[in-house]
């Protein structure tokens, strides 16, 4: 499997409040979840569950409202 697949299989922008816990994503890849995150970190920097949080922490930035006091 080449890891452009895994990164795709991977955490996505496209449904943050989908599952993505490491076996999710893993499953999707068609590989294990420690050789998704080797990969994934190999070529993003950073770990599949550290993306997801990024993408929850912007999309929830960008919520009507969000950020105000």
């Amino acid at each position: 499997m080449d890891a452009e697949r895994c990164v795709a299989a991977a955490p996505g922008a496209a449904d943050p409040a989908a599952d993505h816990g490491a076996p999710a994503p893993a499953r999707r890849a068609g590989v294990s979840v420690r050789h998704l995150a080797r990969l994934f970190r190999e070529q993003t920097g950073v770990t599949p569950a550290g993306y997801a949080e990024r993408v929850r922490v912007e999309e929830a930035r960008l919520l009507p409202g969000a950020g105000r006091v």
